[in-house]
């Protein structure tokens, strides 16, 4: 939790494939929350592959994973508004930065007490196997210091393909 002195806290931060908000509820719904993904590279493509990601560096290769990054903001002070601004940086295994994910500033309404946050992607720029992690920052509007209120590591695995033709009978 952040201190009393900024706006809002951070909640909890959850990777997963993909959310769903229930229109009468306003309630969300999170579907398979992810820790590792596996991804299998045909054994044909496999040096090809491996290639074109050592060549990238820290940029990584784009692989087609969908999935989001979801955040929950609460306001520490129930009455008021809140303004405030959030960043969402994807650090590569060696701990280098890949990208901002994403920069914006939010504003929870007097009479709302919760924001939430749904980053989605659709591609996820690996340079190598190992722990990605997502660093999710706040600030006050005014203030210039981001600080650090979440960490979520994703694991990356990569497999080759490895099955073999069927057997013919003849």
């Amino acid at each position: 939790m952040l201190n009393k002195s900024q706006a809002a806290a951070h909640v909890w931060s959850v990777l997963c494939s993909s959310s769903v908000i229930d229109q009468s509820s306003n309630n969300l719904t999170l579907f398979n929350t992810l820790e590792r993904v596996t991804i299998t590279i045909p054994k044909s493509e496999a040096e090809k592959i491996k290639k074109q990601i050592s060549t990238q560096g820290a940029k990584g290769f784009l692989f087609p994973i969908p999935f989001e990054l979801v955040n929950l903001f609460h306001k520490t002070e129930a009455q008021k508004a809140a303004a405030f601004d959030v960043r969402i940086r994807l650090l590569a295994p060696s701990g280098e930065e890949i990208q901002l994910v994403t920069e914006r500033k939010i504003a929870i309404e007097k009479d709302k007490r919760n924001f939430r946050l749904r980053s989605q992607f659709t591609n996820f720029p690996v340079s190598s196997e190992g722990e990605y992690t997502f660093l999710v920052e706040m600030r006050d509007v005014d203030s210039s210091n981001y600080v650090e209120v979440a960490s979520v590591p994703l694991e990356i695995f990569i497999k080759e393909n490895t099955v073999s033709p069927k057997n013919k009978q003849g």
